[in-house]
C-alpha cells in the first residue's frame, strides 16, 4: 500500500512540474511549439530517469529488510518451535538460561526489523497472564509474521495457523477450536 502510494505522489509531482514547466514557457519566453515539445521530452526523459532509480533504490531497501526479516523470524519461530513447544524438558536451570539469551538476542534484532503489529504482537506474548490461551496470543505473533512478510490469510478459517502447530486430535485444541 505504501509503494502505491509513493508511485501517486511521483507521479502527481512529475505532472505538477510539467505543466508548470509549460505554462511558464507559453507566459514569459513566448515559446514556439517546437521548443516547447523538446523541452517537455527532455524533462520528462529526466524525470523517468529519477523516477526509475527512486523506485530501484525502494525495491533495494525492501528486499533487504524483507531478508533481514525472514531471518530473525525465522529464529523466533525456531526457538518458540524447538525450546517451547516440541522441548519437554523446560526445567532445567542451564536450558533457561540458553533460551532466555537466545529470546534476548532475538528480541534486540526485532527492534530494528519487526513491523509494529509483530511487535504489539510479540509484546501481547509477554505481557499475557494466566488467563489468555497462550495458543490464541501465539496464533496473533504467526500471523502477524505472515501479514508482515506479504501474505494473504483471507482463505484461513479461524484458528488455521493453530491446526498446523498442534495436533488436531489434542482435546485442547478440539475445545479451542468448538468455542464460539
Amino acid at each position: 500500500m505504501q509503494l502505491i502510494l509513493r508511485i501517486l505522489t511521483t507521479i502527481l509531482i512529475v505532472l505538477f512540474f510539467t505543466v508548470l514547466s509549460i505554462i511558464f514557457f507559453i507566459k514569459i519566453y513566448h515559446a514556439s511549439n517546437e521548443i516547447i515539445v523538446g523541452f517537455l521530452a527532455a524533462f520528462l526523459t529526466f524525470a523517468g530517469v529519477l523516477y526509475a532509480k527512486y523506485m530501484e533504490k525502494i525495491r533495494d531497501i525492501e528486499n533487504t529488510q524483507k531478508t533481514e526479516k525472514i531471518r530473525i523470524y525465522g529464529e523466533l519461530i525456531n526457538i518458540i518451535f524447538d525450546d517451547f513447544l516440541y522441548n519437554q524438558n523446560n526445567n532445567d536451570k542451564r536450558r533457561l538460561k540458553e533460551i532466555d539469551n537466545k529470546l534476548k538476542k532475538n528480541k534486540k534484532e526485532m527492534l530494528l526489523w519487526a513491523s509494529d503489529k509483530v511487535l504489539i504482537a510479540y509484546n501481547d506474548i509477554a505481557s499475557s497472564d494466566n488467563s489468555q490461551n497462550p495458543l490464541i496470543v501465539g496464533e496473533k505473533l504467526f500471523k502477524a509474521i505472515r501479514e508482515d512478510l506479504g501474505h494473504s490469510d483471507k482463505r484461513f478459517r479461524k484458528h488455521e495457523i493453530l491446526r498446523v502447530i498442534v495436533r488436531q486430535d489434542d482435546e485442547d485444541f478440539k475445545n479451542l477450536i468448538n468455542k464460539k
